[in-house]
C-alpha cells in the first residue's frame, strides 16, 4: 500500500502508516480502532488527491464496519468518507468536461485519473460528474440504455418522477442501481431502487404508504396490485407507517413488462418485530408450516434486514427475505451454503430466500462492500471476470467515470450469477 500522503506532518504521516499497516496485516477490530482514532481531525489540507486515494479507503472500511464516517473538513468532495458530501455551490448536472465539484473544490484544478499529465495519464482521483442524487441517477439511468444502444427508457421517468412526487426530499444516497449478469452474460435491465429512509411522523408514513400503493396498483394486475395493498398493511401491523418502504423498477430493455417490488426496511435494535414480520410474510405468501418453522429456528439469534415484495407470473404473492448470516454459516436445511468473502467485503453478509407459489428456497447472498469508490477496482474486476470481450468492454465502459463516477455499495452472488449494486456520483 502507498504510503505517501501529502499534507501531513511527519508524526501524522508515521502514525497513518502504522494504522494502514495495520489494516492491511491484521484488518480487526484494534487496527479499526487505531485508524478511527486517528482519522477525526479538525481540519485536513491536502496539496494534492492522489497520495490520500490509500487512506481514504482504509478511513472508509473502518467505518463501514464501525459505524457512520465522520466529516473530515479540508478534504475535495472527491475524497469525503460520506457516501454523497454536500459542498457549496453544487451543480445539479455535470459540466461538459472535468469535475462538478471543480469551482468548490479546496484543492482546485488537479490531474484526474485518465487525464492526460507530463506525457503520461494521471493517477489522482476520478471526477465527480454531478453535484445533486436525482441528475446522477438520471445520468445513470441514461448510460445504462445507452449501454444497449437504448435512448433513456420512458418507464424510468416514470418511476422518478412518481419518487420524487411521494418525497420531494432527495436524499444523499437515495438511488441505488445494479448490473445484474447471469453465466456469461450481462442482464440487460435498468434496475434501481429508491432507498426511503422513513417517515418523520405517523400521518406522514401513512400518507405515503397509501400513494405507493395506490402507484403500484395503477401499474400491475390487478392480482399483484391487491397482493401489494395486503402486503404494506402487514408490515404496518409489524412496524407501524414510519419505518421505510422502498420501491425497486426493474426494467428490461429488450422488451418485455417491468417488474417492480417493494423493500421493508426492517428495524435495529430489538429483532423480535423483525422476526415477527418476516415468519408472517413466509406465511402470508404461502410457505407450508415445516418451512416456517426451519426457518424461525435458524432466525432465533439472528438479525433480519429486509422483507421484500417480488411478485412474478403466476405469483402475485412472492416475497424474499434478507437474514443477517456469517459467511461461514452454512444451513443445509434451508440449502444455504458457507462462501468464502471477497478480501473487499466485511465479515458479514445477508442470506436471501424467495418464497411464494413454488414454495421456500434459497436465492442468493448479498454482502456490502466496504470501500472507497476511488478504490473500487477489486469487486468490479471480480465482476467482469469471465466475460466474453464484448461483455466485458460494456460493462467497464458502462464504469469507466465518463458518464458518472460510481460507487459500488453491494455485490450479490448466487450459483451461476451475480449483482454489483451502486450509487451514481
Amino acid at each position: 500500500m502507498r504510503d505517501d500522503h501529502a499534507g501531513l506532518d511527519a508524526a501524522a504521516r508515521g502514525r497513518l502508516r502504522d494504522a494502514l499497516s495495520r489494516l492491511d496485516g491484521d484488518p480487526g477490530p484494534d487496527a479499526y480502532a487505531a485508524l478511527s482514532a486517528l482519522v477525526a481531525p479538525t481540519e485536513v489540507r491536502v496539496e494534492a488527491p492522489g497520495p490520500w486515494l490509500p487512506w481514504v479507503d482504509a478511513a472508509r472500511r473502518a467505518w463501514s464496519v464501525d459505524g457512520r464516517p465522520p466529516a473530515v473538513p479540508g478534504l475535495p468532495p472527491c475524497l469525503q468518507l460520506a457516501r454523497r458530501p454536500a459542498w457549496p455551490g453544487a451543480p445539479a448536472m455535470a459540466p461538459d468536461v472535468g469535475c462538478a465539484a471543480a469551482a468548490d473544490c479546496p484543492v482546485g484544478r488537479c490531474a484526474h485519473r485518465g487525464e492526460a499529465k507530463d506525457g503520461g495519464a494521471a493517477d489522482g482521483p476520478a471526477p465527480l460528474r454531478f453535484g445533486d442524487a436525482a441528475a446522477a441517477a438520471r445520468g445513470a439511468a441514461a448510460a445504462i440504455c445507452a449501454a444497449w444502444g437504448h435512448g433513456l427508457s420512458p418507464v424510468f421517468d416514470d418511476w422518478l418522477s412518481a419518487m420524487r412526487a411521494m418525497n420531494p426530499d432527495v436524499g444523499p444516497a437515495r438511488f441505488e442501481f445494479s448490473l445484474k449478469r447471469a453465466g456469461d452474460a450481462l442482464a440487460p435491465r435498468l434496475r434501481v431502487v429508491d432507498l426511503d429512509p422513513g417517515a418523520v411522523d405517523d400521518a406522514a408514513g401513512a400518507a405515503r404508504r397509501s400513494q405507493v400503493a395506490s402507484w403500484y396498483a395503477a401499474r400491475s394486475t390487478p392480482a399483484i396490485g391487491e397482493a401489494a395493498r395486503q402486503f404494506i398493511d402487514l408490515f404496518g401491523v409489524h412496524h407501524g407507517p414510519r419505518a421505510g418502504l422502498s420501491v425497486g423498477l426493474d426494467c428490461p430493455l429488450d422488451g418485455g413488462p417491468p417488474r417492480l417490488q417493494l423493500y421493508a426496511h426492517q428495524g435495529f435494535g430489538d429483532q423480535a418485530p423483525n422476526r415477527a414480520h418476516l415468519l408472517a410474510a413466509l406465511r402470508w405468501s404461502g410457505a407450508d408450516p415445516d418451512a416456517v418453522a426451519r426457518m424461525a429456528r435458524l432466525i432465533a439469534d439472528r438479525g433480519v434486514a429486509l422483507v421484500v415484495f417480488a411478485p412474478g407470473p403466476g405469483d402475485p404473492r412472492g416475497v424474499k427475505v434478507y437474514v443477517a448470516a456469517p459467511f461461514a454459516l452454512a444451513a443445509p436445511a434451508l440449502d444455504l451454503p458457507a462462501l468464502a468473502p471477497p478480501p473487499y467485503a466485511v465479515d458479514w453478509s445477508l442470506a436471501v430466500w424467495r418464497c411464494g407459489a413454488g414454495g421456500l428456497a434459497w436465492e442468493k447472498r448479498d454482502f456490502p462492500l466496504a470501500g472507497h469508490p476511488q478504490q473500487s477496482a477489486g469487486p468490479l474486476a471480480d465482476f467482469v471476470e469471465g466475460l466474453p470481450p464484448a461483455e466485458r468492454t460494456r460493462a467497464l465502459a458502462l464504469f469507466d467515470g465518463r458518464a458518472f463516477l460510481p460507487w459500488f455499495t453491494w455485490n450479490s452472488v448466487r450459483p451461476g450469477a451475480r449483482t454489483l449494486y451502486f450509487h451514481a456520483r
